[in-house]
Protein backbone atom coordinates (compact mmCIF):
# COMPACT_ATOMS: atom_id res chain seq x y z
CA UNK A 1 0.00 0.00 0.00
CA UNK A 2 3.03 2.59 0.45
CA UNK A 3 4.52 2.40 -2.68
CA UNK A 4 0.67 2.91 -4.45
CA UNK A 5 0.86 5.93 -2.17
CA UNK A 6 3.91 6.98 -3.38
CA UNK A 7 3.48 6.14 -7.02
CA UNK A 8 -0.15 7.93 -6.91
CA UNK A 9 1.39 11.08 -4.93
CA UNK A 10 4.67 10.91 -7.36
CA UNK A 11 2.13 10.85 -10.23
CA UNK A 12 0.41 14.12 -8.54
CA UNK A 13 3.23 16.06 -8.06
CA UNK A 14 4.39 15.66 -12.07
CA UNK A 15 1.12 16.22 -13.54
CA UNK A 16 0.19 19.59 -11.11
CA UNK A 17 3.68 20.34 -12.90
CA UNK A 18 2.61 19.74 -15.84
CA UNK A 19 -0.21 22.15 -15.79
CA UNK A 20 1.79 24.88 -14.14
CA UNK A 21 4.71 25.07 -17.04
CA UNK A 22 1.79 24.71 -19.68
CA UNK A 23 -0.06 28.18 -17.98
CA UNK A 24 -3.00 25.98 -17.07
CA UNK A 25 -2.54 25.76 -13.49
CA UNK A 26 -5.39 27.03 -10.80
CA UNK A 27 -4.95 28.22 -7.55
CA UNK A 28 -5.65 25.18 -6.23
CA UNK A 29 -3.38 23.44 -8.02
CA UNK A 30 -0.77 25.56 -7.13
CA UNK A 31 -1.37 25.11 -3.46
CA UNK A 32 -1.54 21.42 -3.95
CA UNK A 33 1.81 21.45 -5.56
CA UNK A 34 3.10 23.62 -2.75
CA UNK A 35 1.75 20.96 -0.04
CA UNK A 36 3.72 18.30 -2.07
CA UNK A 37 6.59 20.24 -2.07
CA UNK A 38 6.66 21.29 1.13
CA UNK A 39 6.31 18.41 3.33
CA UNK A 40 8.14 15.68 1.05
CA UNK A 41 12.19 16.62 0.35
CA UNK A 42 12.04 13.56 -2.27
CA UNK A 43 9.62 15.36 -3.97
CA UNK A 44 11.27 18.78 -3.87
CA UNK A 45 14.40 17.18 -5.51
CA UNK A 46 12.23 15.26 -8.36
CA UNK A 47 10.36 18.74 -8.83
CA UNK A 48 13.86 20.44 -9.65
CA UNK A 49 15.06 17.32 -11.54
CA UNK A 50 11.67 17.99 -14.00
CA UNK A 51 11.87 21.46 -13.91
CA UNK A 52 15.27 21.55 -15.56
CA UNK A 53 14.22 18.94 -18.16
CA UNK A 54 11.23 20.81 -19.23
CA UNK A 55 13.13 23.81 -19.60
CA UNK A 56 15.85 21.85 -21.64
CA UNK A 57 12.89 20.55 -23.89
CA UNK A 58 11.69 23.91 -24.40
CA UNK A 59 15.16 25.71 -25.53
CA UNK A 60 15.71 22.48 -28.09
CA UNK A 61 15.12 23.03 -31.48
CA UNK A 62 11.80 20.59 -31.94
CA UNK A 63 12.12 17.17 -34.22
CA UNK A 64 10.10 15.66 -36.26
CA UNK A 65 5.95 15.17 -35.96
CA UNK A 66 5.87 12.27 -34.14
CA UNK A 67 3.80 9.05 -34.98
CA UNK A 68 0.91 7.88 -32.86
CA UNK A 69 2.76 4.85 -30.85
CA UNK A 70 5.74 2.72 -31.02
CA UNK A 71 3.45 0.11 -32.24
CA UNK A 72 3.35 2.30 -35.76
CA UNK A 73 6.70 1.56 -36.11
CA UNK A 74 6.87 -1.85 -34.79
CA UNK A 75 4.90 -2.81 -37.67
CA UNK A 76 7.35 -0.87 -40.14
CA UNK A 77 11.45 -0.75 -38.24
CA UNK A 78 11.73 -4.71 -36.83
CA UNK A 79 13.19 -5.86 -39.87
CA UNK A 80 15.60 -8.59 -39.23
CA UNK A 81 19.18 -8.22 -40.24
CA UNK A 82 19.49 -8.75 -43.74
CA UNK A 83 16.13 -7.50 -44.97
CA UNK A 84 15.96 -4.58 -46.65
CA UNK A 85 15.09 -1.30 -45.41
CA UNK A 86 12.76 -0.02 -47.78
CA UNK A 87 9.78 -0.16 -44.99
CA UNK A 88 11.64 2.56 -42.93
CA UNK A 89 12.76 4.64 -45.93
CA UNK A 90 12.54 8.10 -46.05
CA UNK A 91 12.14 10.67 -48.42
CA UNK A 92 14.66 13.80 -48.77
CA UNK A 93 13.53 16.91 -46.94
CA UNK A 94 13.14 20.61 -48.04
CA UNK A 95 13.97 22.99 -45.50
CA UNK A 96 12.48 26.00 -44.41
CA UNK A 97 13.01 29.23 -45.57
CA UNK A 98 14.06 31.31 -42.78
CA UNK A 99 15.70 29.13 -40.23
CA UNK A 100 17.54 31.47 -38.30
CA UNK A 101 14.15 33.57 -37.67
CA UNK A 102 12.28 30.22 -36.15
CA UNK A 103 15.40 29.12 -33.89
CA UNK A 104 15.41 32.97 -32.09
CA UNK A 105 11.69 32.15 -31.89
CA UNK A 106 12.40 29.00 -30.23
CA UNK A 107 14.48 30.22 -28.27
CA UNK A 108 13.24 32.94 -26.98
CA UNK A 109 10.13 30.82 -25.84
CA UNK A 110 12.40 28.09 -24.44
CA UNK A 111 14.28 30.80 -22.41
CA UNK A 112 11.47 32.32 -20.71
CA UNK A 113 9.61 28.56 -20.05
CA UNK A 114 12.98 27.83 -18.43
CA UNK A 115 13.07 30.81 -16.60
CA UNK A 116 9.29 30.12 -15.27
CA UNK A 117 9.87 26.90 -14.31
CA UNK A 118 13.24 27.17 -12.61
CA UNK A 119 12.24 30.75 -10.57
CA UNK A 120 8.93 28.67 -9.32
CA UNK A 121 10.76 25.73 -8.09
CA UNK A 122 13.38 28.24 -5.93
CA UNK A 123 10.08 29.78 -5.11
CA UNK A 124 8.49 26.99 -3.69
CA UNK A 125 11.56 25.56 -2.14
CA UNK A 126 10.87 25.58 1.73
CA UNK A 127 13.84 23.22 3.61
CA UNK A 128 11.82 21.39 6.51
CA UNK A 129 14.66 23.03 9.36
CA UNK A 130 17.27 25.44 9.71
CA UNK A 131 19.79 22.26 9.58
CA UNK A 132 18.39 21.05 5.71
CA UNK A 133 20.89 22.57 3.37
CA UNK A 134 19.42 24.77 0.73
CA UNK A 135 19.65 23.72 -2.89
CA UNK A 136 20.64 27.05 -5.38
CA UNK A 137 19.82 27.17 -8.71
CA UNK A 138 23.53 26.90 -9.52
CA UNK A 139 23.83 23.83 -7.69
CA UNK A 140 21.35 21.86 -9.42
CA UNK A 141 22.20 23.08 -13.07
CA UNK A 142 25.67 22.15 -12.23
CA UNK A 143 24.32 18.50 -11.29
CA UNK A 144 22.65 17.97 -14.55
CA UNK A 145 23.46 18.78 -18.08
CA UNK A 146 24.70 21.54 -20.28
CA UNK A 147 22.02 21.91 -22.72
CA UNK A 148 23.43 25.22 -23.90
CA UNK A 149 23.41 26.02 -28.23
CA UNK A 150 27.05 25.70 -27.92
CA UNK A 151 29.02 27.97 -31.47
CA UNK A 152 29.01 25.92 -34.42
CA UNK A 153 32.01 26.04 -36.91
CA UNK A 154 31.28 27.90 -40.13
CA UNK A 155 31.98 25.74 -43.34
CA UNK A 156 31.22 27.62 -45.97
CA UNK A 157 29.29 31.04 -47.15
CA UNK A 158 26.55 30.56 -49.19
CA UNK A 159 26.02 32.46 -52.96
CA UNK A 160 29.73 33.58 -52.71
CA UNK A 161 31.22 33.59 -56.18
CA UNK A 162 35.26 35.16 -55.48
CA UNK A 163 36.08 32.39 -53.08
CA UNK A 164 36.01 32.41 -49.54
CA UNK A 165 34.91 35.22 -47.51
CA UNK A 166 35.22 35.96 -44.04
CA UNK A 167 32.12 38.26 -43.21
CA UNK A 168 28.68 38.01 -44.94
CA UNK A 169 27.77 40.24 -47.52
CA UNK A 170 24.41 41.01 -49.37
CA UNK A 171 24.86 38.66 -51.03
CA UNK A 172 26.04 35.89 -48.96
CA UNK A 173 25.51 34.02 -45.77
CA UNK A 174 27.98 32.41 -43.69
CA UNK A 175 27.03 28.21 -43.52
CA UNK A 176 27.31 25.65 -40.32
CA UNK A 177 26.55 22.61 -41.34
CA UNK A 178 23.38 21.90 -43.11
CA UNK A 179 21.88 19.84 -45.86
CA UNK A 180 21.02 22.02 -49.09
CA UNK A 181 17.76 20.39 -51.26
CA UNK A 182 18.24 22.00 -55.03
CA UNK A 183 15.09 21.21 -56.53
CA UNK A 184 16.17 22.98 -60.10
CA UNK A 185 19.17 24.81 -61.24
CA UNK A 186 22.28 25.72 -59.14
CA UNK A 187 23.10 26.62 -55.79
CA UNK A 188 26.60 28.07 -55.20
CA UNK A 189 28.67 28.72 -52.36
CA UNK A 190 32.16 28.74 -51.13
CA UNK A 191 33.93 26.67 -49.00
CA UNK A 192 35.79 27.73 -46.17
CA UNK A 193 39.15 25.60 -47.50
CA UNK A 194 38.76 27.76 -50.61
CA UNK A 195 36.55 26.36 -53.27
CA UNK A 196 34.31 27.28 -55.45
CA UNK A 197 31.26 24.61 -55.39
CA UNK A 198 28.11 24.30 -57.67
CA UNK A 199 25.15 21.54 -56.70
CA UNK A 200 23.77 21.06 -60.12
CA UNK A 201 19.74 20.66 -59.09
CA UNK A 202 18.33 17.99 -58.29
CA UNK A 203 20.50 17.14 -55.91
CA UNK A 204 20.71 16.93 -52.23
CA UNK A 205 23.99 17.84 -50.91
CA UNK A 206 25.30 18.00 -47.34
CA UNK A 207 28.27 21.21 -46.34
CA UNK A 208 29.12 19.13 -43.56
CA UNK A 209 33.07 20.76 -43.64
CA UNK A 210 35.15 23.33 -44.00
CA UNK A 211 37.25 21.01 -46.85
CA UNK A 212 34.33 18.89 -47.93
CA UNK A 213 30.66 17.78 -48.49
CA UNK A 214 28.48 15.04 -48.85
CA UNK A 215 26.50 13.95 -51.50
CA UNK A 216 23.12 12.59 -51.72
CA UNK A 217 21.86 12.77 -55.23
CA UNK A 218 23.00 14.51 -58.14
CA UNK A 219 25.48 16.83 -59.05
CA UNK A 220 28.10 18.67 -57.49
CA UNK A 221 30.76 19.93 -59.54
CA UNK A 222 34.23 22.04 -57.60
CA UNK A 223 37.17 24.16 -58.59
CA UNK A 224 39.63 25.52 -56.14
CA UNK A 225 40.42 28.77 -56.25
CA UNK A 226 44.22 28.96 -55.32
CA UNK A 227 47.47 26.26 -54.85
CA UNK A 228 46.48 26.40 -50.96
CA UNK A 229 42.65 25.53 -51.33
CA UNK A 230 41.31 22.00 -51.03
CA UNK A 231 37.81 19.85 -51.68
CA UNK A 232 36.39 16.53 -51.27
CA UNK A 233 33.11 14.98 -52.07
CA UNK A 234 31.91 11.75 -50.00
CA UNK A 235 29.07 9.31 -51.35
CA UNK A 236 28.22 6.70 -49.24
CA UNK A 237 31.79 4.37 -48.66
CA UNK A 238 33.72 6.63 -51.61
CA UNK A 239 35.79 9.99 -51.44
CA UNK A 240 36.85 11.79 -54.29
CA UNK A 241 40.03 13.93 -53.11
CA UNK A 242 40.97 16.99 -55.41
CA UNK A 243 44.64 17.45 -55.94
CA UNK A 244 44.22 20.91 -57.66
CA UNK A 245 41.71 20.59 -60.23
CA UNK A 246 38.27 21.32 -61.29
CA UNK A 247 35.71 17.71 -61.51
CA UNK A 248 32.16 16.92 -60.69
CA UNK A 249 30.96 13.63 -58.75
CA UNK A 250 26.84 12.26 -60.04
CA UNK A 251 25.73 9.65 -57.88
CA UNK A 252 23.31 8.35 -60.63
CA UNK A 253 21.43 5.77 -58.62
CA UNK A 254 21.77 4.06 -54.86
CA UNK A 255 24.97 1.77 -56.17
CA UNK A 256 26.67 4.00 -59.04
CA UNK A 257 28.51 6.83 -58.88
CA UNK A 258 30.42 8.80 -61.83
CA UNK A 259 33.36 10.76 -61.64
CA UNK A 260 34.01 13.44 -64.17
CA UNK A 261 37.76 15.31 -63.59
CA UNK A 262 37.52 19.06 -66.11
CA UNK A 263 40.77 20.22 -65.24
CA UNK A 264 43.96 18.52 -63.50
CA UNK A 265 43.86 14.96 -61.41
CA UNK A 266 41.89 13.88 -58.19
CA UNK A 267 42.03 10.79 -56.31
CA UNK A 268 39.19 8.11 -55.47
CA UNK A 269 39.80 6.37 -51.88
CA UNK A 270 37.54 3.81 -50.22
CA UNK A 271 36.58 3.76 -46.74
CA UNK A 272 38.86 1.69 -44.33
CA UNK A 273 35.46 0.08 -41.66
CA UNK A 274 37.77 -0.14 -38.77
CA UNK A 275 36.37 1.96 -35.73
CA UNK A 276 37.60 5.57 -35.03
CA UNK A 277 38.40 4.54 -31.44
CA UNK A 278 38.72 1.31 -29.91
CA UNK A 279 39.51 0.48 -26.64
CA UNK A 280 39.63 -3.05 -25.98
CA UNK A 281 40.93 -2.72 -22.04
CA UNK A 282 43.61 -5.90 -22.87
CA UNK A 283 46.52 -3.57 -22.18
CA UNK A 284 47.38 -3.92 -18.06
CA UNK A 285 45.82 -0.85 -16.36
CA UNK A 286 48.23 -0.48 -13.46
CA UNK A 287 49.01 2.82 -10.71
CA UNK A 288 52.25 2.93 -12.46
CA UNK A 289 50.38 3.35 -16.28
CA UNK A 290 48.16 6.34 -14.64
CA UNK A 291 45.73 4.02 -14.65
CA UNK A 292 44.45 4.74 -17.72
CA UNK A 293 43.10 2.34 -21.00
CA UNK A 294 44.84 3.44 -24.33
CA UNK A 295 43.01 3.19 -27.68
CA UNK A 296 44.21 0.53 -29.74
CA UNK A 297 43.96 3.18 -32.86
CA UNK A 298 44.24 6.51 -32.82
CA UNK A 299 46.18 6.65 -29.05
CA UNK A 300 43.57 8.43 -27.11
CA UNK A 301 43.23 6.76 -23.38
CA UNK A 302 40.83 7.08 -20.83
CA UNK A 303 41.60 8.23 -17.81
CA UNK A 304 39.70 6.22 -15.12
CA UNK A 305 38.03 6.66 -11.91
CA UNK A 306 38.89 5.11 -8.71
CA UNK A 307 35.78 2.65 -8.82
CA UNK A 308 36.24 1.89 -12.49
CA UNK A 309 38.56 -1.77 -12.13
CA UNK A 310 40.11 -3.64 -14.46
CA UNK A 311 38.27 -7.18 -14.45
CA UNK A 312 38.48 -10.59 -16.75
CA UNK A 313 37.56 -9.48 -20.33
CA UNK A 314 34.73 -10.54 -22.01
CA UNK A 315 36.43 -10.49 -24.98
CA UNK A 316 40.37 -10.83 -24.50
CA UNK A 317 42.26 -10.56 -21.27
CA UNK A 318 40.99 -7.33 -20.04
CA UNK A 319 37.26 -5.34 -19.56
CA UNK A 320 36.37 -2.77 -17.01
CA UNK A 321 33.85 -3.24 -14.33
CA UNK A 322 31.51 -0.02 -12.96
CA UNK A 323 30.40 -0.31 -9.50
CA UNK A 324 27.33 1.88 -9.79
CA UNK A 325 29.01 4.37 -8.04
CA UNK A 326 30.40 8.48 -8.72
CA UNK A 327 33.59 7.38 -9.48
CA UNK A 328 33.55 4.73 -11.68
CA UNK A 329 33.93 6.62 -14.80
CA UNK A 330 36.38 5.85 -17.42
CA UNK A 331 36.77 9.95 -19.51
CA UNK A 332 38.34 10.38 -22.71
CA UNK A 333 41.64 12.49 -22.51
CA UNK A 334 41.49 14.71 -25.83
CA UNK A 335 38.96 14.38 -29.11
CA UNK A 336 37.61 17.59 -27.92
CA UNK A 337 37.17 20.62 -30.44
CA UNK A 338 36.62 24.23 -29.49
CA UNK A 339 33.28 24.44 -31.38
CA UNK A 340 30.87 22.12 -32.48
CA UNK A 341 31.56 19.93 -35.44
CA UNK A 342 34.89 20.38 -34.61
CA UNK A 343 37.42 17.55 -33.21
CA UNK A 344 38.47 14.09 -33.65
CA UNK A 345 35.13 12.95 -31.77
CA UNK A 346 32.63 14.68 -34.19
CA UNK A 347 30.62 12.62 -36.49
CA UNK A 348 28.41 14.06 -39.55
CA UNK A 349 27.16 11.65 -41.95
CA UNK A 350 27.16 8.49 -39.68
CA UNK A 351 27.83 7.07 -36.43
CA UNK A 352 28.31 3.74 -34.63
CA UNK A 353 29.00 2.83 -30.97
CA UNK A 354 29.30 -0.32 -30.53
CA UNK A 355 30.07 -2.44 -26.90
CA UNK A 356 30.20 -5.67 -24.91
CA UNK A 357 28.82 -5.51 -21.87
CA UNK A 358 27.25 -7.84 -19.24
CA UNK A 359 24.65 -5.45 -16.91
CA UNK A 360 23.29 -5.27 -13.44
CA UNK A 361 20.73 -2.67 -13.97
CA UNK A 362 17.75 -3.96 -12.46
CA UNK A 363 14.93 -2.83 -10.98
CA UNK A 364 13.95 -2.95 -6.72
CA UNK A 365 14.56 -1.39 -3.60
CA UNK A 366 18.43 -0.29 -3.43
CA UNK A 367 19.38 -1.02 -7.17
CA UNK A 368 19.51 0.56 -9.99
CA UNK A 369 16.82 0.56 -12.45
CA UNK A 370 14.34 2.24 -10.93
CA UNK A 371 11.97 5.42 -12.24
CA UNK A 372 14.94 8.04 -12.99
CA UNK A 373 17.97 5.98 -13.18
CA UNK A 374 20.67 5.66 -16.00
CA UNK A 375 23.39 3.60 -16.71
CA UNK A 376 25.64 5.44 -19.39
CA UNK A 377 27.32 3.09 -21.33
CA UNK A 378 28.90 6.68 -23.75
CA UNK A 379 28.01 10.04 -23.54
CA UNK A 380 29.78 13.62 -24.93
CA UNK A 381 27.88 16.36 -23.42
CA UNK A 382 28.57 19.10 -25.94
CA UNK A 383 25.50 21.25 -24.77
CA UNK A 384 22.23 20.06 -26.76
CA UNK A 385 24.57 18.68 -29.66
CA UNK A 386 25.68 15.66 -27.53
CA UNK A 387 25.85 12.16 -28.34
CA UNK A 388 24.78 9.31 -25.71
CA UNK A 389 23.89 5.16 -25.49
CA UNK A 390 22.52 4.43 -21.77
CA UNK A 391 20.02 2.49 -19.98
CA UNK A 392 17.14 4.86 -18.92
CA UNK A 393 13.78 4.75 -17.03
CA UNK A 394 13.09 8.45 -16.70
CA UNK A 395 9.24 8.38 -16.85
CA UNK A 396 8.70 9.95 -20.00
CA UNK A 397 9.75 13.13 -18.08
CA UNK A 398 12.18 14.24 -21.07
CA UNK A 399 9.44 13.87 -23.61
CA UNK A 400 12.59 13.54 -26.15
CA UNK A 401 12.06 9.87 -27.68
CA UNK A 402 10.88 9.60 -31.24
CA UNK A 403 9.22 7.97 -32.09
CA UNK A 404 6.80 8.20 -28.89
CA UNK A 405 7.47 5.22 -26.60
CA UNK A 406 5.31 4.00 -22.90
CA UNK A 407 7.51 4.97 -19.58
CA UNK A 408 9.34 2.12 -18.30
CA UNK A 409 13.16 0.80 -19.02
CA UNK A 410 14.79 1.60 -22.10
CA UNK A 411 18.15 1.31 -23.87
CA UNK A 412 18.54 5.10 -25.59
CA UNK A 413 20.17 6.35 -28.34
CA UNK A 414 20.34 10.47 -28.06
CA UNK A 415 22.12 12.17 -31.23
CA UNK A 416 21.16 16.22 -32.80
CA UNK A 417 20.10 16.25 -35.92
CA UNK A 418 20.91 19.32 -37.99
CA UNK A 419 16.97 20.73 -38.64
CA UNK A 420 15.79 18.27 -36.42
CA UNK A 421 17.29 19.23 -33.03
CA UNK A 422 18.27 16.62 -30.06
CA UNK A 423 16.06 13.44 -29.80
CA UNK A 424 16.23 9.71 -28.31
CA UNK A 425 15.87 6.19 -29.86
CA UNK A 426 14.41 4.59 -26.78
CA UNK A 427 14.23 1.04 -27.44
CA UNK A 428 11.73 -0.38 -25.08
CA UNK A 429 12.88 -3.56 -22.83
CA UNK A 430 9.45 -5.02 -23.33
CA UNK A 431 9.89 -8.23 -24.99
CA UNK A 432 7.30 -7.28 -28.14
CA UNK A 433 7.93 -7.45 -31.86
CA UNK A 434 11.66 -8.78 -31.38
CA UNK A 435 12.80 -6.72 -28.63
CA UNK A 436 14.60 -7.92 -25.64
CA UNK A 437 13.17 -7.59 -22.18
CA UNK A 438 14.85 -5.68 -19.35
CA UNK A 439 15.26 -9.49 -17.36
CA UNK A 440 16.92 -11.01 -20.94
CA UNK A 441 19.33 -7.89 -20.50
CA UNK A 442 20.38 -8.62 -17.08
CA UNK A 443 20.66 -11.99 -16.99
CA UNK A 444 24.26 -11.88 -16.02
CA UNK A 445 25.38 -13.09 -19.17
CA UNK A 446 27.67 -11.10 -21.96
CA UNK A 447 25.21 -8.87 -24.73
CA UNK A 448 26.39 -6.98 -27.64
CA UNK A 449 24.45 -3.65 -28.17
CA UNK A 450 25.09 -1.63 -31.58
CA UNK A 451 23.57 1.80 -32.22
CA UNK A 452 23.98 3.37 -35.44
CA UNK A 453 22.84 6.49 -37.29
CA UNK A 454 23.48 6.74 -41.31
CA UNK A 455 22.23 9.95 -42.99
CA UNK A 456 22.14 8.25 -46.62
CA UNK A 457 19.51 5.62 -45.52
CA UNK A 458 18.14 7.50 -42.72
CA UNK A 459 17.69 5.20 -40.42
CA UNK A 460 18.55 5.34 -36.77
CA UNK A 461 19.19 2.13 -35.10
CA UNK A 462 19.95 0.16 -32.59
CA UNK A 463 21.02 -3.74 -32.37
CA UNK A 464 21.49 -6.04 -30.08
CA UNK A 465 23.57 -9.60 -30.25
CA UNK A 466 23.45 -8.93 -33.99
CA UNK A 467 19.69 -7.89 -34.60
CA UNK A 468 18.09 -4.90 -35.51
CA UNK A 469 15.39 -4.72 -32.63
CA UNK A 470 14.42 -1.01 -33.43
CA UNK A 471 14.72 1.69 -35.39
CA UNK A 472 13.52 5.41 -36.78
CA UNK A 473 13.80 6.44 -40.37
CA UNK A 474 14.41 10.32 -40.36
CA UNK A 475 15.00 12.41 -44.03
CA UNK A 476 18.00 11.61 -46.44
CA UNK A 477 20.85 13.44 -45.88
CA UNK A 478 20.00 14.39 -42.06
CA UNK A 479 23.40 15.41 -41.19
CA UNK A 480 24.31 14.96 -36.95
CA UNK A 481 25.80 17.85 -35.20
CA UNK A 482 28.19 16.95 -32.68
CA UNK A 483 32.16 17.15 -31.43
CA UNK A 484 33.04 20.29 -29.70
CA UNK A 485 34.71 21.15 -26.18
CA UNK A 486 32.99 18.66 -23.69
CA UNK A 487 35.17 15.47 -23.24
CA UNK A 488 33.57 11.82 -23.84
CA UNK A 489 32.79 9.90 -20.92
CA UNK A 490 32.05 6.12 -20.85
CA UNK A 491 30.42 4.61 -17.97
CA UNK A 492 29.37 7.70 -16.65
CA UNK A 493 28.25 11.10 -17.46
CA UNK A 494 29.66 14.10 -14.73
CA UNK A 495 29.44 11.36 -12.32
CA UNK A 496 25.86 11.16 -11.53
CA UNK A 497 24.79 8.29 -13.83
CA UNK A 498 27.00 5.57 -12.80
CA UNK A 499 26.73 2.00 -15.09
CA UNK A 500 26.42 -1.49 -12.95
CA UNK A 501 28.18 -3.69 -14.84
CA UNK A 502 30.78 -4.85 -17.06
CA UNK A 503 32.09 -3.13 -20.72
CA UNK A 504 34.02 -4.60 -22.95
CA UNK A 505 35.34 -3.94 -26.37
CA UNK A 506 33.68 -0.44 -27.16
CA UNK A 507 34.20 0.60 -30.62
CA UNK A 508 33.21 4.10 -32.10
CA UNK A 509 32.80 4.85 -35.40
CA UNK A 510 32.58 8.12 -37.41
CA UNK A 511 29.93 5.76 -39.96
CA UNK A 512 27.25 3.54 -40.06
CA UNK A 513 27.95 -0.21 -39.76
CA UNK A 514 25.76 -2.36 -42.46
CA UNK A 515 23.29 -4.88 -40.74
CA UNK A 516 25.57 -7.33 -42.25
CA UNK A 517 28.87 -6.20 -40.76
CA UNK A 518 27.00 -5.80 -37.23
CA UNK A 519 25.88 -9.65 -37.72
CA UNK A 520 29.21 -10.58 -38.49
CA UNK A 521 31.21 -8.87 -35.12
CA UNK A 522 28.33 -10.26 -33.04
CA UNK A 523 29.41 -13.65 -34.58
CA UNK A 524 33.12 -13.57 -34.23
CA UNK A 525 32.01 -12.21 -30.21
CA UNK A 526 30.36 -15.04 -29.87
CA UNK A 527 33.02 -17.54 -30.54
CA UNK A 528 35.57 -15.06 -28.10
CA UNK A 529 37.71 -13.34 -31.15
CA UNK A 530 37.37 -9.46 -31.75
CA UNK A 531 34.82 -7.76 -33.90
CA UNK A 532 37.28 -8.16 -36.69
CA UNK A 533 38.16 -11.93 -36.43
CA UNK A 534 41.56 -12.96 -36.30
CA UNK A 535 43.47 -10.15 -36.42
CA UNK A 536 46.61 -10.88 -37.76
CA UNK A 537 48.00 -6.87 -37.90
CA UNK A 538 47.88 -3.90 -35.63
CA UNK A 539 44.70 -1.88 -36.10
CA UNK A 540 46.14 1.31 -37.95
CA UNK A 541 44.42 4.97 -37.68
CA UNK A 542 44.28 5.04 -41.97
CA UNK A 543 40.12 5.85 -42.40
CA UNK A 544 40.63 5.68 -46.34
CA UNK A 545 42.36 3.64 -49.01
CA UNK A 546 43.47 4.89 -51.93
CA UNK A 547 41.47 3.16 -54.69
CA UNK A 548 42.78 4.93 -58.38
CA UNK A 549 43.11 8.71 -59.79
CA UNK A 550 41.37 10.07 -62.68
CA UNK A 551 42.83 12.63 -64.60
CA UNK A 552 41.84 15.44 -67.01
CA UNK A 553 38.94 14.75 -69.59
CA UNK A 554 38.39 11.24 -67.95
CA UNK A 555 35.36 9.76 -66.46
CA UNK A 556 34.85 6.80 -64.03
CA UNK A 557 32.17 4.96 -62.95
CA UNK A 558 32.66 3.30 -59.34
CA UNK A 559 30.48 1.39 -57.43
CA UNK A 560 29.93 3.50 -54.49
CA UNK A 561 29.20 0.17 -51.55
CA UNK A 562 32.58 -1.75 -52.77
CA UNK A 563 34.46 1.27 -53.31
CA UNK A 564 35.70 -0.51 -56.93
CA UNK A 565 36.16 0.95 -60.41
CA UNK A 566 33.35 -0.56 -62.63
CA UNK A 567 34.84 0.65 -66.37
CA UNK A 568 37.24 3.40 -67.71
CA UNK A 569 35.17 5.24 -70.53
CA UNK A 570 38.14 6.83 -72.92
CA UNK A 571 36.56 10.11 -71.97
CA UNK A 572 33.29 12.58 -71.86
CA UNK A 573 31.34 14.29 -69.19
Amino acid sequence: MTNNRENSAGDRLFDLADRVFDGAARADDVASLESLLKNDPAFRRDYLRYAFVHGQLAITTPALPQPASVEEYASTCSASVGEPASACSAQPRSFASDRKSFRQRVLIAGGMALAAAILLAVSLWRPASDSTPRLHVNQFVAMHYDNRDLPIHTVAMLGSSAGWQKTESSNTRAMSPTTLNVQHGETQFSSASGADVHIEGPALFGVNAAAGGVLYSGSVRARLESAEASFSVLTSNLRIVDLGTEFRVTVLDDRHVRVHVLDGEVEVQSRVRLPRFYWNFDTPITSASGRRAPDKIDGLSLALGAAARPTKGIIGDGALAFDNTSNAFARVEGGEGEKVGAGSMACSSGITLEAMFISRWTAGKGKSGNTRDYDEFFRKEDGNCRILLSFQNDGDANRFDLPDVPPGPCLSFGLFLEELGYSELDMPLDGRHGRPTLAELTNGQPHHVVATYDSFSGRKAIFIDGKLCFSHAFPIGTLILSGGPAPAEIGNTREIEPFNGVIDEFAFYDFALTPEEIATHHRHAASGKTYFGELTEQLHAVRWRAVTRVGEGQTRLFNQHTGLPIDAPPGGG
